[in-house]
């Protein structure tokens, strides 16, 4: 099965309204019990297209509050360490701990307790557990290391030496520990990324020792919530079909170059016998949809909507035979007439639920801002009636 890599678009610089930044900082500014990772101007980040991480004690309360003030956003991603939420104009992400599989990295207690007021007296953690965060989140998780943090850990390891080498103690142990405040001292951050096995085993057996009930349903809780994502992934999966000679790939190169503060990406996949066989499904199709990108599948063929004539039924089994067998059905179909004579197969295509039909002889941009809208309509509907957390 042939795929196109996975893109993620771009996003959009806006300006903050005096309204949005009144909410937003209603959200923040003053709480105790909430603090803002990474980023030390929430309102810049909003801005550029950033997404705020927010550090919560009481994480249902702040995802309830989010819903009150600023409505439904346009959909939800909900993991067992963050729950995403995303509008139009802002990302905002509720995390319960900072954790890597159930496993907390640097503690709650030690967080909150040394947390310091940042900007727009909105807490922030301590200049050292921060610069921990930014240094060993994307190591954890995937297993490299961001250079655009480094001015940000250089400016920690010099002001807060003892909170660094105590933070990494605390996570890993004295010996890895000290390995670690070593690379710290000569500037080698990146040198981290070569023990990421070693610091991923050594982190979650060291909380599983210290609290291993809390660490195995932690981890219980973060399988469960990828389990659910692959089985009802938030993200639609779509499909296009089109007459012998239509350009999809134009199409298809427009709807990932827009930017988008609301959607993650698309991968594209052409069609043929084995594309949603289950076990191929499961296998690829699946994984990436849980990871919060829109999976477009192509369809070209001269004869389908033809077929339509002489054997009226025949398109409708055929779709039934591709989307069945455990595998789930697309939540939208776009079907690109580009012939007059195409329009004779609208009868069938008609019946087909969710299905839109395309004008051809439209440019793509036209077209991708028709496949977009109904992207969105159904993304607020499903998160309309899901609201309740």
């Amino acid at each position: 099965m042939s795929e196109t890599p996975s893109s993620t678009p771009a996003k959009p610089l806006i300006r903050l309204t005096a309204e949005q930044r009144s909410t937003l900082e209603s959200l923040l500014a003053g709480r105790t019990d909430r603090l803002i990772l990474r980023k030390e101007d929430p309102f810049l980040s909003v801005e550029q297209g950033s997404d705020v991480d927010i550090l919560c004690r009481f994480p249902n309360k702040a995802k309830q509050e989010i819903l009150n003030r600023l409505g439904a956003p346009v959909w939800i991603a909900r993991r067992s360490y963050v729950t995403s939420f995303f509008y139009d104009w802002c990302h905002l992400d509720i995390m319960p701990s900072v954790e890597w599989w159930g496993a907390s990295f640097l503690s709650n207690e030690r967080l909150f307790g040394a947390s310091r007021a940042g900007q727009f007296v909105i807490r922030r953690p301590s200049l050292a557990d921060d610069a921990l965060i930014v240094w060993f989140s994307s190591i954890l998780w995937g297993g490299f290391f961001k250079e655009t943090y480094r001015p940000a850990i250089l400016e920690a390891v010099a002001q807060d030496p003892i909170g660094i080498e105590s933070g990494l103690t605390e996570a890993f142990g004295p010996a890895l520990g000290n390995e670690l405040w070593c690379m710290a001292q000569s500037e080698r951050f990146q040198d981290a990324v070569l023990l990421k096995s070693r610091l991923r085993k050594t982190l979650w057996l060291r909380q599983f020792t210290r609290q291993p009930a809390r660490t195995l349903w932690s981890l219980a809780r973060f399988f469960w919530a990828e389990l659910c994502l692959t089985l009802r992934p938030p993200m639609p999966m779509i499909a296009f079909f089109m007459t012998e000679g239509y350009d999809v790939q134009s199409l298809l190169r427009e709807l990932t170059a827009r930017p988008s503060r609301t959607l993650l990406g698309f991968s594209s996949i052409p069609y043929n016998q084995q594309t949603l066989k289950p076990w191929v499904y499961w296998r690829r199709i699946a994984r990436t949809r849980a990871k919060n990108k829109i999976v477009v599948i192509t369809q070209t063929s001269a004869a389908f909507l033809q077929n339509a004539l002489n054997q009226r039924q025949r398109p409708l089994n055929f779709l039934n035979k591709i989307f069945s067998g455990g595998t789930p059905r697309p939540d939208l179909f776009f079907v690109i007439m580009k012939n007059a004579q195409d329009h004779e197969g609208l009868a069938v295509i008609e019946r087909l639920s969710g299905a839109c039909i395309l004008d051809g002889s439209k440019s793509p941009q036209e077209l991708a801002d028709i496949v977009l809208l109904e992207i969105h309509k159904l993304l607020k509907a499903r998160t309309s009636e899901s609201y309740v957390l």
